[in-house]
């Protein structure tokens, strides 16, 4: 068996059984994580400006321990300021982790969204990011559709991984915010569901499918049921075991009221878990375990 996974990858017994490779998928919100090496704040109207260099990369070497600690494999991570970012947090969790990063249309705000990865087969063709031309989202009764302003999809190929998958597809966004929550708010972040579900059909035929971020809705909002019902998804919140007992866990997170996600297909989810951010970020951390089906 060839591949990265003979390095990096744990292995788990079921019930005795024989050793499966594991899949583990993490999402957090970093909660405006800006550089401040890149000599300016991006964000036309609204930013929290700069960090210093010192609490800056005392929060990068935080999100890489914690990426580290729970043996993640793919990290999906939102409201950073820009690729760097994403790259500074590689850089730490060591030479086998690749960033996939599309800059983003939220001027206003600057915020964008990566994915990091260290799936990636040592023989596979490289895989490349993708916005899917920024889809848009329309819903019956409103006349304005609403556009995705922060997107990266990934399609990759993993015939060589040791994962026993051959190929998968991620898509990661962060939809609109909760606060001063209002019908039109509700409508739109629908309309932002129909987009995510524009780019998932513009991505190659794939064994598994993978969509997580903070998508800013509850696990039973017409947000996320549009996702699981128009891309047969499931949702690790509802359809997998919570787990009790991981280090660093937060406890006392209603799985009912969480607004970030990991919905699934092709896989089978072994149990999930939300993960203490302490004061980095006011969004816990989720991860999910998989095996291949």
């Amino acid at each position: 068996m060839k591949g990265l996974f003979l390095v990096l990858i744990t292995c788990y017994s079921l019930s005795g059984q024989a050793q499966t490779p594991l899949i583990n998928v993490m999402t957090l919100n970093a909660e405006w994580l800006w550089t401040p090496f890149d000599g300016k704040a991006e964000g036309t109207s609204f930013n929290k400006g700069d960090m210093s260099k010192s609490e800056y990369q005392k929060e990068v070497r935080f999100y890489a321990d914690i990426v580290l600690r729970h043996d993640v494999h793919m990290l999906t991570i939102s409201e950073i300021e820009n690729a760097a970012v994403a790259r500074d947090i590689a850089e730490r969790l060591g030479p086998h982790w690749q960033v996939y990063f599309k800059q983003g249309r939220d001027t206003a705000t600057g915020q964008d969204v990566a994915i990091l990865s260290r799936l990636e087969s040592h023989n596979a063709r490289p895989s490349e990011a993708n916005d899917y031309g920024f889809p848009a989202g329309y819903v019956a009764g409103y006349k304005k559709p609403k556009r995705l302003s922060k997107l990266v999809g990934v399609h990759f190929n993993l015939a060589e991984s040791g994962t026993g998958l051959t190929s998968l597809n991620i898509l990661t966004s962060h939809f609109l915010s909760k606060r001063n929550e209002s019908p039109a708010k509700r409508a739109k972040r629908w309309m932002q569901a129909e987009a995510l579900v524009n780019a998932a059909n513009r991505q190659p035929v794939a064994q598994a499918t993978i969509v997580a971020g903070d998508l800013n809705d509850w696990v039973r909002s017409k947000t996320l049921q549009t996702l699981q019902d128009k891309l047969r998804l499931k949702s690790v919140l509802t359809d997998c075991r919570k787990r009790s007992d991981a280090a660093d866990i937060k406890k006392n997170v209603r799985s009912e009221y969480s607004v970030d996600h990991i919905l699934f297909k092709g896989l089978k989810c072994i149990d999930h878990y939300f993960v203490d951010l302490k004061d980095y970020s006011d969004h816990p951390g989720l991860i999910a375990r998989f095996v291949a089906q």
